[in-house]
């Protein structure tokens, strides 16, 4: 480890097996890497910095490695990255550590946006270590006051002929246009809005060329309903060639609108899981490192509640990060479709642990005019005063002063935004944010009141803001519900769930093997998942009220 003694504000990167730890970076969770278990580097900026001041920390291999007889040299790793203000490098070096050559990775971030848990880096050095004999490695991040970069899983090997990787995927859910994303991720959908619709869903990726050969790459996306059975599977090929090193988007084809995915349930309480996995490949040859050509995510089919989360805690945001911004009626907001008449139940949003006392918010539904094409407001909630600490850090549960009813057109939808609307009084405001959804930022908007102007967020976050819609009770709804809790999360060994008496339970891993099936007798039940390989696993309760699921991480 290599930092300057002089700046404690740089910190030391350390080896083990907890998460970061900083006030922001603590949500992020450890990295989910292959043998984690036996411990992983970490970089806690925000643990360590208490500022805006600069930071400059090295990890260096105290080893030399021989690639003399090489003329192809990659570098893998996987790797956990939120970034605010920083830059993550894998720097090179062969000369005996005097000059490194940088080499910038998560490139593709941008602020406050997440990687993937693990994503898996491909860095080809061979312009400098091919053919080399004393080559040196070390990881190297500079910035000022970021989240946290964790890394595991290193290995250095011969760059192959044919390696493509998907870099970042995206499930396009009805969108009115072909932007990439500009649906937004949904986590979680209610089935009634669902039954007999076939809302056509498509995906795209991002693939870049690691290989030292041009590439023709395919895109393949299979759908697995909530028994993990496939329901749906096409590929596209690119139009094409990618030269090492380029990247491209490739698309599944929706035109016709018939070759898309028509997403379409059996009935309004068909509850389950659907599993939306996205790959890659080379077409007509091998791809010799499969590692990093699949991304897969996950959608829930709930009783009453939308969310565009991926059921994480990432960290926090609102219009106070901006230097415009952080002015009383600024506003926050996400969109959602209704595509079956409803009434709003109620709305959820997740209040940071950096929100003051003596701040306030008011929640409202909008719907956009379309003759000024902004944003009108149909409903709202009363002035809520954040006058305890208490409140902040918990999901606030909202309901509108009136009961509001949406009507759909036929063959249509009307697309609501769930807002808040935030008054600062001159100290912090800030809701939770999941950086792990895959989204593009089109599904958020911002207002800035002392601009009087709406805009697209454009982040690769988004804001946990959750709409409940009849004709279910949203008090019954319990998959967001946090009188169900399951802790601790993650766990080494044992998961304790809450308020479960009567449910029956089942832990399932992401192949959609059930692991454990049992009924609950009491308020509480223990579950024993030592005996599991680590990784990531579905919690579904089922009772009277409907389902409700949960993620556990086991780390070992």
């Amino acid at each position: 480890m290599e930092y300057l003694p002089d700046n404690p504000n740089d910190g030391p990167w350390v080896i083990g097996t907890d998460g970061p730890a900083g006030t922001f970076s603590a949500g992020m969770g450890p990295i989910e890497s292959t043998t984690a278990a036996n411990g992983f580097a970490m970089y806690d900026s925000d643990g360590i910095g208490v500022s805006e001041t600069t930071q400059d920390s090295k990890m260096t291999y105290i080893g030399s490695i021989d690639c003399s007889a090489y003329t192809n040299v990659s570098v893998q790793f996987e790797s956990y990255y939120r970034m605010f203000h920083g830059t993550p490098y894998l720097e090179v070096s062969v000369d005996g550590g005097t000059n490194w050559t940088q080499y910038e990775v998560h490139t593709d971030l941008s602020v406050n946006g997440a990687s993937a848990n693990p994503t898996y880096v491909v860095v080809n050095i061979s312009t400098v270590a091919a053919n080399q004999a004393d080559v040196k490695l070390r990881f190297r991040y500079i910035g000022e006051w970021d989240y946290a970069w964790m890394v595991d899983d290193v290995k250095v090997f011969v760059a192959p002929d044919y390696d493509v990787s998907l870099v970042q995927a995206r499930v396009n859910f009805w969108p009115q246009y072909i932007n990439y994303g500009f649906s937004g991720f949904y986590g979680q959908i209610p089935a009634f809005q669902m039954n007999g619709i076939g809302a056509p869903v498509w995906f795209s990726g991002i693939v870049k060329n690691y290989g030292t050969q041009d590439a023709t790459p395919i895109i393949t996306a299979s759908v697995k309903d909530g028994s993990m059975a496939e329901i749906y599977n096409t590929q596209q090929v690119y139009e094409g060639t990618l030269t090492t090193e380029q990247q491209d988007t490739i698309t599944t084809s929706y035109d016709p609108i018939d070759d898309a995915f028509a997403l379409s349930l059996a009935s309004d309480q068909d509850y389950q899981m659907y599993t939306w996995e996205i790959s890659t490949d080379v077409d007509g040859v091998t791809d010799e490192n499969p590692e990093n050509n699949m991304l897969s995510y996950s959608t829930y089919f709930t009783p009453a509640m939308y969310a565009h989360d991926n059921d994480n805690l990432t960290g926090s945001w609102s219009t106070g990060n901006y230097t415009t911004g952080g002015i009383d009626g600024d506003i926050v907001g996400v969109t959602y479709p209704i595509f079956v008449d409803c009434e709003v139940n109620f709305v959820e949003f997740w209040l940071s642990s950096m929100t003051e006392v003596g701040t306030s918010y008011i929640v409202k539904l909008m719907v956009m005019d379309e003759a000024t094409e902004e944003w009108t407001e149909v409903s709202s909630s009363a002035l809520v005063t954040i006058d305890n600490e208490e409140q902040a850090g918990t999901m606030q549960h909202v309901e509108m002063s009136d009961v509001y009813s949406i009507d759909a057109p036929d063959g249509g939808y009307v697309e609501i935004l769930v807002a808040v609307e935030m008054y600062f009084s001159g100290l912090e405001f800030r809701l939770g944010v999941d950086a792990t959804a895959p989204t593009s930022g089109w599904d958020s908007w911002i207002y800035f009141a002392g601009q009087d102007a709406w805009y697209y967020s454009g982040t690769d976050f988004v804001p946990v803001i959750r709409l409940s819609v009849g004709p279910y009770s949203g008090t019954n709804n319990n998959v967001a519900s946090q009188e169900i809790s399951v802790y601790p999360n993650p766990t080494r060994d044992m998961v304790t769930l809450t308020n479960v008496e009567g449910a029956n339970i089942q832990v399932v891993d992401i192949t959609g093997k059930v692991l454990v099936n049992t009924d609950a007798a009491q308020n509480n039940l223990s579950v024993d998942m030592s005996a599991f390989a680590q990784g990531t696993y579905i919690v579904r309760i089922m009772n009277e009220n409907g389902l409700t699921v949960k993620k556990v991480n086991l780390v070992k």
